[in-house]
């Protein structure tokens, strides 16, 4: 097999990827990158990427903008990372030497930071001899994916990313939750509008002279870490030896006094050096399960579209739609207040056609359509043009969360669950650190139950949730009651009812919360408003069942004024599962 064979082939490879799929930027740098090493001589130069590869004008300012060295740091991360969870087909893998900017090809076991020049196959000589798999089907990049397709690759990597939680699952910690989020100072830069990038730092120092067994739940720990960081919709990650280019640093520190118990230090820090988030969390071999979900919530606080990261980053933006990233920021952060959303998709596509946030765009665009719909009192169709924008987002993105989700839900309107199940686990998955989208995804599932891989959060991954946010804004209130009510958690939806929310500004969901509330202790109230409360629940919950089992749970709720109904779950409509193993999870 000649160099370019090979490098075409395991170019294809890549590019399948879902962290590939979703991000057009790196696979258009990728290619570029990969046509280069075919042509041979010197490597390009960071002013031929930028104007080449990633679309700058011929004027661009090299010596005030880091653009192209940032985008080239990334995909030498995200190659890493995809490397770390596969393994190369024919024994050699895609490599950017640290400082450089050619494409290589490097054997397995290549160390990134220090290259393998020798192993390298230069273009024009035969490269080592290749593995004896078959080689892999080349991907059609015209073809037009179905809805709930799902490749080989995806699954690959899905059970990757699951059972490296699962491993976690089995760490034994406790929480002990100390954040705080401080109002942000920093300005960016005109060129810096793109997603910040984060490095991630750890300290094993703490645990000098400890046992094997605490070392491996550090580095697991940090395992996990770094493949929820992968699944950021509001970062990118750099290495530690390019920390300069990074925007934020993310720091795990792990440490044990004598006598005492193992203990993890989440600090997430801008470049300012200000501290926008600290948590705390200490191991307890009797609560095994607890280390994953603490660990979760912290990422989740950091790299949420509406979490620390992203706060940080609104809060200096002079033009909130200034890009992409600023426009998703925008949206995520008022997506409660109904036509003004729809209206700020709208310019967003038109201001940047070529983001690689228009897939989610064009979802919110259909989303903010089939509620129009809804409220009208208009069937759930997949046909027109809201279903027409979700194929073409799914086409360009086939494992965005937000666009699955919506086409699950469009699915279970028109009852075919199979569809459905498979749009809404990519996007469960996907949406790792996208809480109110999982919670959307938990408020549906009941419609469509399956006694052998349900979807969505436990009972105690809800309430976990539900107690480790200050006040959840209104659409992520509103979904993790209805979840909470569907499934027939009382407890969660009681629990959730006196927690603080961040209300909207504008938007139905606040009355249908606040009628919900109510409702929860007032036997008379709920009757007497049950259609009410249906009309309410059903503009956003798309599945017949999960609304009807809302409205009746919530009605024998009332009617039980207080008593412990969601206590015996035992023979109750919609109840949820308490038990992990029976859930599938990320």
């Amino acid at each position: 097999m000649t160099f370019g064979e090979q490098l075409r082939r395991e170019e294809q490879r890549v590019l399948e990827d879902p962290v590939f799929r979703r991000s057009p930027t790196q696979a258009k740098l990728l290619r570029y990158l990969v046509e280069r090493a075919l042509a041979g001589g010197p490597g390009p130069t960071q002013y031929e990427i930028a104007v080449e590869a990633l679309g700058k004008r011929e004027d661009f300012d090299l010596a005030n903008d880091s653009y192209p060295r940032v985008q080239v740091s990334r995909l030498r991360n995200s190659l890493d990372h995809y490397y770390a969870r596969t393994q190369p087909r024919d024994g050699h893998r895609l490599m950017i030497e640290p400082g450089q900017y050619e494409l290589r090809l490097a054997a397995t076991g290549a160390d990134p930071q220090q290259g393998d020049k020798a192993a390298a196959a230069p273009p024009g000589t035969a490269p080592a001899p290749a593995l004896s798999q078959p080689p892999a089907a080349p991907a059609d990049g015209n073809a037009a994916p179905a809805l709930a397709e799902s490749t080989a690759s995806r699954r690959r990597s899905g059970r990757a990313f699951v059972a490296a939680l699962v491993a976690v699952m089995a760490i034994a910690v406790a929480g002990l939750l100390a954040w705080r989020m401080d109002e942000p100072t920093q300005d960016l830069p005109p060129s810096a509008l793109d997603k910040p990038a984060i490095v991630l730092r750890t300290d094993l120092t703490g645990l000098d002279g400890n046992g094997d067994a605490d070392r491996d739940t550090a580095l697991l720990a940090v395992r996990v870490t770094e493949i929820l960081l992968a699944y950021s919709l509001v970062s990118d990650t750099v290495p530690p030896a390019e920390a300069q280019d990074a925007d934020y640093t993310l720091t795990l520190s792990f440490m044990q006094e004598p006598g005492s118990k193992l203990e993890a230090f989440v600090s997430f820090t801008n470049s300012a050096g200000r501290t926008l988030f600290n948590e705390l969390i200490e191991h307890d071999p009797a609560r095994p399960e607890r280390f994953a979900r603490q660990l979760r919530l912290a990422l989740t606080h950091i790299t949420s579209p509406t979490g620390a990261l992203a706060q940080d980053r609104r809060a200096a933006l002079g033009d909130p739609l200034a890009s992409g990233f600023a426009c998703f920021l925008t949206i995520e952060n008022r997506r409660a207040a109904g036509g003004e959303v729809a209206q700020l998709v709208d310019t967003c596509i038109q201001r940047h056609p070529d983001s690689d946030y228009v897939p989610y765009f064009r979802a919110r665009r259909a989303f903010a359509a089939y509620q129009a719909a809804r409220r009208a009192g208009e069937p759930i169709r997949a046909s027109g043009p809201a279903w027409r924008d979700l194929q073409l987002a799914l086409d360009a993105d086939p494992y965005n969360s937000f666009a699955n989700a919506i086409a699950g839900k469009v699915l279970l309107a028109e009852g075919k669950c199979e569809a459905a199940r498979s749009n809404l686990r990519i996007a469960f998955e996907q949406g790792a650190n996208f809480p109110t989208l999982r919670a959307l995804i938990d408020a549906e599932a009941p419609s469509c139950p399956d006694d052998e891989d349900e979807i969505g959060l436990t009972a105690e991954e809800l309430r976990a949730q539900i107690a480790s946010l200050p006040a959840a804004d209104t659409m992520h209130h509103f979904y993790m009651l209805v979840a909470a009510l569907a499934s027939n958690d009382l407890q969660s939806a009681r629990m959730l009812a006196a927690r603080p929310q961040t209300p909207a500004t504008a938007g139905s969901e606040m009355t249908t919360i606040e009628i919900l509330h109510r409702a929860l202790g007032d036997p008379a109230f709920a009757r007497a408003n049950a259609e009410r409360l249906r009309d309410g629940i059903a503009l956003n919950i798309w599945g017949n069942r999960a609304v009807d089992l809302a409205v009746a749970n919530l009605t024998r709720a009332a009617e039980s004024s207080g008593a412990a109904g969601g206590n015996d779950r035992r023979g109750q409509a919609g109840s949820r599962s308490a038990s992990p193993a029976s859930r599938a999870k990320t």
